[in-house]
């Protein structure tokens, strides 16, 4: 059986995509309000709760780096792609003194009240500066821990720096532009925008707020690392392309990264 992978930095296992059960041809309360006016709310509301589950990922020589828990995606282990749409990794890099990335947010929030009294909102992200990297994990646990610590963000390296290395001195950040939009049903207008790590794969069933919809792309030109079969530093270049939507029990996670010609 395919199996597509989204892994929660912190999570032991690689988590095998979404369990989509039940979901296909319900009639949600989203589609019945699409008539209904639309409130704008600032992009901040989203950013601001990203990452808000704290993640010890071992020691730098800065100290602990705690990091919020957020997604490293990909269909395979050997080519796990991590972006910092949310900054959350930038945070985590600085506060152990390691370069700052100046990561910045652009977007904007669409906030819909449905009729069952939910909300529908609609998020656009696009973040410049972001942390990116690729790992190879298909011998996740063993080569993949910092520290004592096993970790999909110490595993191999393939492009780019980990935001570990980062913090030991090692190598430069691997800066790209990502563009996030997603549609999700929260439990009240207004409320906080939950974190996507929360409710990612949640059902319209569960009566809590779930995601409908989710496409995140970027590319990046950058160092090719040893694990990848070529002399460090060799030029390369990786992609991400992100497409969920519970409707159609789709996800998609699309990874690439090849060298580039001299």
């Amino acid at each position: 059986m395919h199996r597509r992978f989204r892994t929660v930095l912190a999570g032991l296992t690689a988590t095998a995509g979404l369990l989509l059960l039940g979901v296909s041809g319900t009639a949600s309360a989203a589609s019945a309000g699409m008539q209904a006016s639309k409130t704008a709310r600032p992009i901040s509301d989203f950013v601001s709760t990203q990452g808000s589950i704290p993640l010890d990922e071992g020691p730098t020589l800065g100290g602990e780096f705690i990091v919020g828990k957020s997604f490293i995606w990909g269909n395979s282990l050997s080519q796990l792609f991590q972006v910092d749409y949310s900054g959350a990794n930038a945070k985590a890099l600085v506060s152990v003194g390691g370069p700052n990335p100046n990561t910045s947010f652009a977007g904007k929030i669409a906030e819909q009240r449905l009729p069952d009294g939910q909300a529908l909102d609609t998020i656009q992200l696009k973040t410049t500066n972001a942390l990116a990297d690729m790992v190879n994990a298909s011998t996740f646990p063993n080569n993949c821990s910092n520290g004592g610590r096993v970790t999909f963000i110490a595993c191999p390296v393939i492009f780019g720096y980990s935001p570990i290395e980062l913090a030991n001195g090692i190598g430069r950040p691997l800066l790209v532009t990502s563009v996030l939009d997603v549609t999700l049903v929260n439990t009240a207008p207004g409320a906080p925008i939950p974190d996507l790590v929360t409710v990612l794969g949640n059902s319209p069933s569960d009566s809590v707020a779930y995601v409908k919809t989710l496409t995140l792309q970027t590319t990046a030109v950058g160092p090719l690392r040893s694990a990848f079969g070529v002399p460090d530093g060799t030029r390369g270049q990786g992609s991400l392309n992100v497409t969920f939507d519970i409707s159609q029990s789709l996800d998609n996670e699309q990874t690439s990264l090849r060298m580039l010609g001299k």
